[in-house]
């Protein structure tokens, strides 16, 4: 597999990740967040910060950065950074068709403000994706482009 399909595979499992993480029913989820907060020895720790959104902005940040890694062409890039927040508002819409869900325009916000930072992070850090090319090109069964 060349980097640039790796880049494909990495921008599709995203993308499923935020959809199952986006439609799955409330009950699950907390059960999830239970079991993932009792098995780190951080459990005991309380904090102010909305974990909720705090997972929206990471979770489209990395999309938005993965985004660019797969679009080298300007015009391509704003397209689908633009299809990103357009997917993140969607999911939002579909939450209110899951048990216990609902729809938030603060969700949205954080989706999008994600989108931007991983864009901005990709342009005012180009050194940084590079960094990742020569990652990956050293894994196992990557070829050069």
């Amino acid at each position: 597999m060349t980097v640039k399909g790796f880049y494909r595979v990495l921008l599709t499992a995203d993308v499923i990740l935020i959809t199952i993480a986006s439609l799955i029913p409330k009950h699950i989820k907390e059960a999830i967040i239970i079991a993932v907060t009792h098995l780190t020895p951080s459990a005991h720790i309380h904090t102010s910060v909305d974990t909720s959104r705090v997972g929206h902005f990471l979770f489209y940040t990395s999309l938005a950065f993965i985004i660019c890694l797969n679009f080298n062409a300007p015009q391509k890039r704003v397209i689908a950074l633009l299809s990103g927040i357009a997917y993140g508002a969607l999911m939002e819409l579909a939450q209110h068709l899951v048990p216990g869900r609902e729809t938030s325009m603060l969700d949205q916000i954080a989706n999008t403000m994600g989108i931007i930072t991983g864009a901005a992070i990709f342009v005012l850090f180009p050194g940084f994706g590079k960094r990742l090319e020569l990652f990956f090109r050293r894994l196992p069964g990557i070829t050069p482009d």
